[in-house]
């Protein structure tokens, strides 16, 4: 069952009490497990960005950059049509991890989310929204990307979508689920679970089309669900993610602030 968010509630102290644990699974590289529904790691990006609860995070200054700046783990896309993440140290297999974020700065047409079960650096998935309200999954292997479901609008009333919604525009922050067990995921954006539109045919690819009439027609060679199955990468890191596209006439650098993450096992 989807929790609620209990960042707000979630005190220093025990992000502290945490630490030792999280920074031991790091040290030792293992997969972390334990009891379902047992909170295994939480982030609030408080403090200076050299604290030692904040050493868990990859940070790097630059035109690509992720550094953690007054309360959030803030990266900066800088060059069109790229990306780059922050990758906590710890590995899952089994996990539901919330997120939540904002984009800052830059053009609305961007993409930032939750990277999950980085294997290495040109393997992992992600799940990414966009400020001008769009959705979708991914998948990289070999640092080939495949769309498992490509961009969905959500700023139509569309009766498949189920009255999911991005917060669109800059400054507004959405919040971001990924309940993964297996090779069963489940995606959720602002508590409301996230239907997909999965390629029928596994080597291809669907699009969605929300000017069509029916949901049947506007998940074009794909089908509408609420579960991925997918089995390609069974576990790894855990992260966040951003993403330009073009900048058009203004050189514009992606900039979003990554406010807080918990981790469940599962």
């Amino acid at each position: 069952m989807l929790k609620r968010w209990l960042w707000i509630l979630i005190p220093a102290l025990l992000v502290i009490m945490l630490w030792s644990f999280t920074r031991t699974a790091a040290d030792s590289h293992y997969v972390v497990s334990a009891e379902a529904g047992t909170l295994v790691f939480a982030a609030s990006f408080d403090g200076d960005a050299n604290a030692s609860y904040n050493d868990d995070w990859e940070q790097y200054p630059g035109r690509q950059s992720a550094e953690i700046i007054a309360s959030a783990l803030r990266i900066s896309v800088g060059a069109p049509s790229s990306g780059n993440y922050s990758l906590a140290a710890h590995r899952y297999a089994n996990f539901e991890a919330h997120l939540r974020a904002q984009a800052i700065e830059g053009p609305e047409n961007n993409g930032y989310g939750l990277l999950f079960r980085l294997s290495d650096r040109d393997t992992y998935y992600r799940f990414m929204v966009s400020s001008d309200g769009y959705y979708s999954v991914q998948r990289v292997v070999d640092g080939e990307v495949k769309y498992l479901s490509n961009w969905i609008i959500t700023t139509l009333d569309l009766p498949e979508l189920n009255g999911v919604r991005v917060n669109t525009g800059l400054n507004t922050v959405n919040e971001l689920a990924v309940i993964a067990h297996g090779d069963t995921f489940e995606f959720y954006i602002n508590g409301v679970r996230a239907p997909l539109c999965i390629p029928n045919d596994p080597a291809g690819e669907s699009t969605y089309y929300e000017f069509f009439d029916t949901p049947e027609e506007r998940c074009v060679q794909g089908t509408m669900t609420d579960t991925l199955t997918d089995s390609a990468i069974a576990q790894g890191q855990i992260g966040v993610v951003a993403q330009s596209f073009d900048f058009g006439e203004t050189d514009r650098a992606v900039v979003v602030d990554f406010l807080d993450m918990v981790v469940y096992a599962q």
